[in-house]
């Protein structure tokens, strides 16, 4: 407070005003004050970590070695060729961050060939790529889907057989609806996000770890990109005739044909096993031109895709050592609402805090528990579904690590 000293009325009532915005300035400083450590707090609590980066050349958006770009000028070289992909966590969601070559630029006023204008039909600023990321949780053989979202054209290796899926397309609400139509054995596993953010030669999402789950070491990406579609495809008598019986409907997909169109790629052929995928990640040493590479016109088979494993050495001492990731395996022999009761207790090892992983008929990885309560054979369990769709009965396996 600054202090001023004087004896007549005037001056007086100079200093009382001159304390009061004195102490209005200090209130307000404070305040202020205040406020940057509730953002600083908040910052820190919601603040993304990064968890592992992935890069991949430049310049090999080619699918297997052949592919070249639709005639339109919209398709920009450059445009498909996915450089970076980035994973991070706060302590509610799941980040991903996908890089690409160019920047990501709205096109001009168009028609597309259904006679609508793009710019009224898409409404996220992603108009031309679909991304799909598959993710393999336990890194175990066949121990999850080995197909992919159909049209792609392309299996999963069994050693990366995936338990959850991700899906971006220009159109998010229609690729929802496609799902359930063309991919109903799928579609409770395949994620679609309604909101994501386009920036610059970035597109970032995020889905809580209530559905996801948390991330670990074990975990392996699979990120392929496609080009979108943006209307639903028909299944047409010319599609049948063009590819065979192995065509496949693709979920908002555009087919690779054998010569570049207005609309299609081109440097595939029509075997219907050519893979519609343009750009990927590959593990260091592999080659993105040989996996997508190998697949058989002839007999129809599709080339099968590995996935990425950002931390190997942890898979590898896995598998150097002489126990099995999964050491203890229960049975749910109740369920109230999110509360389970399995068939183990203390005498088998159980203790509080302990997590393990609910598994269905099929051995498709589920859920989550947490064990809240123990007993000599039977355990109380918290239970964390993947999916808001995933329904937890008595008898699926829960596996301990």
């Amino acid at each position: 407070m600054r202090a001023a000293i004087t004896t007549s009325g005037e001056g007086c009532r100079c200093l009382i005003l001159t304390w009061k915005f004195d102490n209005m300035l200090f209130n307000m400083k404070r305040i202020s004050l205040i406020l940057i450590l509730v953002f600083i707090i908040i910052g820190h609590v919601f603040a993304d970590e990064l968890l592992f980066s992935l890069t991949d050349p430049v310049g090999d958006d080619y699918g297997p070695g052949t592919y070249v770009y639709p005639t339109n000028p919209v398709f920009k070289a450059g445009s498909f060729d996915v450089t970076s992909f980035e994973v991070y966590e706060n302590d509610n969601d799941v980040i991903f961050k996908v890089y690409f070559k160019n920047w990501f630029t709205v096109p001009p006023d168009f028609i597309i060939p259904s006679g609508k204008d793009l710019k009224d039909l898409i409404r996220t600023n992603l108009y031309l790529q679909n991304i799909d990321i598959y993710i393999d949780k336990d890194h175990k053989l066949n121990s999850g889907i080995t197909n992919a979202i159909p049209g792609r054209n392309v299996k999963i290796t069994p050693e990366s057989a995936w338990e959850q899926a991700i899906f971006i397309s220009p159109q998010p609400f229609l690729a929802r609806t496609e799902m359930k139509r063309l991919a109903k054995k799928m579609v409770d596993k395949v994620i679609v996000p309604a909101f994501y953010e386009v920036r610059q030669n970035f597109v970032r999402f995020k889905v809580p770890k209530k559905v996801l789950g948390q991330p670990n070491e074990r975990w392996g990406y699979l990120v392929l990109i496609t080009g979108a579609e943006w209307e639903t495809s028909t299944f047409s008598l010319s599609n049948w005739m063009n590819y065979g019986s192995s065509y496949e409907e693709p979920v908002l997909n555009r087919i690779v044909d054998h010569y570049a169109s207005e609309w299609e790629f081109g440097g595939g052929d029509r075997s219907g096993a050519a893979p519609n995928i343009i750009d990927m990640f590959v593990a260091s040493g592999e080659s993105q031109e040989k996996i997508l590479g190998d697949y058989d016109p002839k007999t129809k088979k599709r080339a099968a895709l590995p996935a990425v494993y950002p931390f190997p050495s942890t898979l590898e001492a896995e598998e150097a050592g002489t126990e099995e990731a999964f050491v203890t395996e229960a049975k749910i022999i109740d369920v109230i609402k999110n509360v389970v009761t399995i068939d183990l207790g203390r005498e088998a090892g159980i203790h509080v805090g302990r997590l393990g992983q609910v598994y269905d008929a099929n051995d498709f990885l589920v859920a989550t528990v947490i064990v809240e309560e123990t007993r000599e054979k039977v355990s109380i369990c918290t239970v964390l579904p993947m999916t808001q769709r995933a329904e937890i009965t008595a008898g699926m396996h829960v596996r301990f690590k």
